[in-house]
């Protein structure tokens, strides 16, 4: 048994194979869709550091941390296995440290994380088209 053929069909299939331009639009307009999402892509541009708890006022002490301006850090001991998502009360310097005060539900958590501690620390923000064709897919400052 034949399928009809469709005269909108055949009619977009001449069009499209008697000269390449309709295809090379397509091609244009693909790429311009992926580098303009690529630009709209914003990613956290991240410092990380070693950490400590400090069970005494509940907060996280960074070793050798020069940022002050922190609102958000990712806590964790093992990227692969759980990242605390802590918001930041407040963050101040003590000599080379700083000091960072988390709300105290976020502190239970933490404090469930056994071993060593690591601090991701979000410090810029850059697009994917950047990242990608600038620094190679670097993802670390």
């Amino acid at each position: 048994m034949q399928i009809k053929k469709s005269p909108a069909g055949t009619k977009f299939i001449n069009i499209m194979t008697a000269t390449p331009f309709p295809f090379l639009i397509y091609v244009v307009l693909g790429l311009g869709c992926l580098v303009s999402l690529a630009l709209m892509t914003e990613l956290d541009v991240i410092k990380t550091y070693r950490a400590t708890l400090d069970e005494t006022s509940s907060c996280l002490v960074i070793a050798d941390c020069k940022q002050i301006d922190v609102k958000k850090v990712f806590v964790y001991e093992n990227r692969n296995e759980s990242v605390a998502d802590t918001p930041v009360r407040e963050a101040r310097m003590n000599g080379a440290d700083c000091i960072v005060l988390v709300d105290t539900v976020t502190f239970e958590k933490i404090k469930k994380i056994k071993g060593k501690l690591f601090v991701d620390i979000p410090v810029a923000k850059e697009n994917l088209l950047h990242r990608l064709f600038e620094k190679g897919g670097v993802t670390n400052e």
